[in-house]
């Protein structure tokens, strides 16, 4: 009887968590990812994500050329470069992974200049 009875309370954990899924997805909301919304933008609104790309290429380029860039410990050696109030990180193969407003905050940042001497 035994192994009956722990068969009956796999099947029940099995069937709630079964339950669980299917109520998930009856919920209306969804979450929507960064991705979903990019491709939103460029399909449904027409804007021009190749455009954007190149706009944000070329500030980034200008703030490399304004140096005082920082070496970014907590995201893998990449390097911000900050201009016009936004710091761009850009992480190896000069690809700009993320923006954010206003100089790098970061307690583990470390400049170029105490880097190399």
């Amino acid at each position: 009887m035994a192994v009956h009875g722990a068969t009956v309370n796999k099947l029940r954990v099995e069937a709630e968590a079964i339950t669980a899924i299917l109520y998930e997805r009856e919920r209306p909301g969804f979450e929507v990812s960064d991705h979903a919304v990019v491709r939103w933008l460029e399909k449904v609104k027409g804007v021009d994500t190749d455009a954007l790309r190149q706009e944000i290429a070329s500030a980034a380029l200008k703030a490399k050329a304004q140096g005082g860039n920082e070496i970014c410990r907590a995201k893998g050696d990449a390097v911000a470069y900050t201009h016009d109030g936004f710091t761009f990180i850009v992480a190896h193969r000069n690809n700009i992974v993320t923006i954010v407003a206003g100089p790098y905050e970061n307690p583990v940042v470390v400049t170029q200049d105490k880097r190399h001497g």
